[in-house]
Order: C-alpha cells, then sequence, then structure tokens
C-alpha cells in the first residue's frame, strides 16, 4: 500500500475514533440533563404535594383557632411548621425547574375545611382528625407514587423527605383519634363519627381522582414505549 495512502487512512481512522470518543463523552451529559427535567408525573405531583402543604398549613390554623383540644391544636401546630417547611423546600424547587405552582388549595380542600369547621365544640375535633387522616393517607399514596415514577432527582429528593414527615403526621392523628373516642364513647363519639362521613366521602373523591391522573401518565408512558 502506497505510503500516501496508508497516512490517509490512518488519519481517517484516528479521526473517527476522536469523534466517537468526544460522543461517548457527551452522552452521559445529555442523559443527565434528561433526567433533571420533570416529566408530567414529576409536575403533578409538585403541584399536589404544594396544594397538600398549603391545605393543612390552613387546617393547622382553623385547629389553633376552633379546637378545645389541646392535643388537637398542638398537631395543627406541628402542621403548621413541618409543611411550611416542606413547602419553602418545594417551591424553590419548582422555581429552579420552571413549574408554575397554584396559590391556594384546591376548591375540593377548602370545601372540605369549610365542612370541618361546621362542626361545634368536640364534634371539630372529630371532623378534623378524620378529615386529616384521609388528607395524609392521600398525600403518602401520591408520593410512594412519584418515587415509583418520577424521574427529575430533585423532585424525588422531596419527595423522600416528605415521606417520614407524612408517616409521623399520621401517628399522631391515629393517636390522637383513639384519645378523643375513649373520651367520649358511647352515642357522641358515634354520632361525631358519622358528621365526619361528607368530609371522609369528599377527601377519598379527591383521592380516586388523583389516582386516575397517576394512572393516565402510567398508560401513556406504557404506550410511548410500545
Amino acid at each position: 500500500m502506497p505510503r500516501a495512502r496508508l497516512a490517509r487512512l490512518t488519519l481517517a481512522t484516528t479521526l473517527l475514533t476522536l469523534a466517537v470518543s468526544g460522543l461517548a463523552g457527551l452522552a452521559p451529559a445529555a442523559s443527565a440533563s434528561a433526567a433533571a427535567t420533570p416529566d408530567s408525573a414529576d409536575r403533578t405531583w409538585m403541584i399536589a404535594a404544594h396544594q397538600g402543604n398549603l391545605a393543612e398549613i390552613a387546617a393547622g390554623r382553623s385547629a389553633l383557632q376552633r379546637s378545645p383540644s389541646g392535643e388537637v391544636r398542638r398537631i395543627g401546630q406541628m402542621f403548621i411548621t413541618d409543611h411550611s417547611r416542606l413547602d419553602s423546600q418545594l417551591t424553590a424547587v419548582a422555581q429552579q425547574l420552571a413549574v408554575t405552582l397554584p396559590s391556594a388549595p384546591s376548591p375540593a380542600q377548602r370545601e372540605e375545611l369549610a365542612v370541618v369547621e361546621s362542626h361545634p365544640g368536640s364534634a371539630y375535633d372529630s371532623a378534623w382528625l378524620a378529615a386529616q387522616t384521609v388528607a395524609h393517607r392521600a398525600t403518602l399514596v401520591a408520593t410512594q407514587q412519584e418515587l415509583s415514577t418520577g424521574t427529575a432527582p430533585s423532585v424525588l429528593a422531596l419527595a423522600r423527605a416528605t415521606t417520614p414527615v407524612v408517616q409521623k403526621h399520621l401517628i399522631e392523628l391515629q393517636n390522637a383519634a383513639g384519645s378523643v373516642r375513649s373520651v367520649k364513647g358511647g352515642t357522641g363519639g358515634q354520632a361525631a363519627t358519622a358528621s365526619s362521613a361528607p368530609v371522609l366521602l369528599s377527601t377519598v373523591g379527591a383521592l380516586l381522582i388523583l389516582a386516575a391522573g397517576v394512572l393516565g401518565v402510567i398508560r401513556r408512558r406504557r404506550g410511548a414505549v410500545a
């Protein structure tokens, strides 16, 4: 093989090797950039978590103003403190990712709190505890779903930070509900439980809507893969 042709072949091989190496070096960066962009599941969870935080802060303030129970007021203050902290972290990440968040709880959440506040005295405590238990369970389900289907690392970190806080709140709510039932007892406790039924139905309805939305995201992803 002539030397000039051999030199050209060697140069072409070297350039091809450099090009392939350069593309390989760029691939992880592109992949990391894609993973950092929130998908529809991430955005859906961020919006739901933000409105949940706002609703829990409002519920906490309501408890401080209306509850005759020192235990319920203590939990209400805990909600204000913990959900304010979680929401501060969430809104900071939303700004970084250009995710627009609502400025208030959803209409359903505002209606639920109004129903709770329509109960007088100790019936308020039973309705409040029941509503908050269902709401926190819904938040936990949605957060676990985000951990399973989300892609953006910063949003997944928020979901991981949210989980133990919500679990702690659920334990506090369940313990407080048990003490309220033991104090009431008999017909009074049953009446208070019955009066909270509209709140429970409304919150369960909201959870079903959220679950339907998550399932829709999963189906769209499967269709895209297929």
